[in-house]
């Protein structure tokens, strides 16, 4: 898993440092990873277990060996057993493990900075302790205003984005044909089968467009989508499709931008029809096509320097900037807290896993 800092919540117990002590705690295999409400990071499998208890009942023991440390606190084997088990097999076991971590994390940073004072509270109340801390700092200090002008530019500069400021005629469609050639226009162009096939399926076209004229008019798309799945029922030959492209007029075929550059004749067809309306057939290099223009966005140019431009990029950047700065906060706090892992003790978790054979291993170690 491609980890900067860790994306997901976790269950725990903690270490709380109060007055600069340092409180060890171990955790246990209690109840499972809790729901951590943030909309803007993956929601955690499981419901909260009030049964959950801090201390290991192997603490410290050869059956029970540490997988991981956050500082002064000790996750055991059998508190990831115990997630693991909740978890249902949905989750490999080293993300559940990190998850783990991740709230422990939290947890310590939580009680560090005053967000709860006591020690000897059960698990709920240290989930609420994290969760308003996590309130506290990505959402009543956390804001739009945290993201850079470099988000701005790189957002505005992808293709899927700035195609909504700045662009030529836009024209959505929704394209009805039967195709005839799948190769390049000069090869539909010198095509005998494709000439042949465009004969032979004039009639079906036709047929096909008359029978959409009795059903209309359609006043949107869904509408006229629906009588168009109802006659291919009947046409097997002809397939749907929504189709949407940019247009200048008055500037060279070879010049135009945007998603598809189509044949000329269909497109000044789609240009110059009035919306809702089914337009008669037009042949294309590669298919005869029926379109209904349900949408037509005036060309645009617009830059970051208008507002209105930035406030809709923050709208919809806005969580994955958040979600990206825990992130980054969360891999600060695992250096901070010293996070370490022990990998190896995962092959507990492996198939065919013998666990005897593991033990007195352990214990011969030890013995030694």
């Amino acid at each position: 898993m491609t980890r900067c800092g860790s994306w997901f919540g976790s269950l725990a117990g903690l270490v709380f440092l109060l007055s600069g002590a340092s409180c060890e705690r171990d955790i246990d295999s209690g109840g499972p990873l809790p729901q951590l409400d943030r909309e803007w990071v993956p929601q955690l499998t499981g419901t909260n277990d009030p049964n959950w208890s801090p201390k290991s009942p192997a603490a410290n023991s050869a059956q029970d060996p540490v997988v991981a440390q956050v500082g002064e606190t000790k996750i055991y084997l059998s508190a990831l057993q115990r997630q693991v088990d909740l978890d249902g097999g949905q989750t490999p076991v080293a993300d559940i493990l990190e998850r783990m971590i991740e709230f422990e994390v939290l947890a310590q940073e939580a009680f560090g900075r005053g967000f709860h004072h006591d020690v000897s509270v059960v698990e709920a109340i240290r989930q609420a302790a994290v969760q308003r801390y996590l309130s506290t700092k990505f959402t009543q200090e956390h804001g739009p205003h945290m993201i850079r002008e470099e988000d701005y530019q790189k957002a505005y500069n992808f293709p899927g984005i700035r195609i909504r400021f700045d662009h030529f005629d836009l024209y959505f469609t929704i394209d009805v044909q039967i195709a005839c050639c799948h190769g390049s226009v000069q090869d539909c162009k010198l095509s005998t089968k494709a000439q042949q096939c465009f004969d032979e399926k004039t009639p079906i076209i036709q047929s096909v467009y008359e029978a959409l004229i009795r059903k209309s008019p359609f006043k949107d798309e869904a509408e006229f989508q629906r009588a168009a799945e109802e006659i291919r029922s009947l046409y097997p030959d002809i397939g749907i499709k929504k189709l949407d492209f940019w247009y200048k007029q008055g500037i060279p075929y070879e010049q135009q931008r945007g998603f598809t550059k189509l044949n000329t004749d269909l497109v000044e067809a789609v240009v110059a029809a009035p919306m809702y309306e089914v337009l008669p057939p037009v042949r294309s290099n590669h298919a005869w096509h029926i379109e209904y223009k349900y949408k037509h966005v005036p060309e645009e140019h617009r830059t970051l320097d208008d507002p209105g431009v930035r406030e809709e990029i923050a709208a919809n950047i806005y969580p994955q900037i958040r979600a990206r700065d825990y992130a980054d906060y969360v891999g600060k706090l695992f250096k901070e807290y010293r996070v370490e892992r022990d990998y190896d003790k995962l092959k507990h978790f492996e198939p065919g896993h013998d666990e005897t054979a593991a033990q007195n291993s352990v214990s011969e170690s030890n013995a030694e």
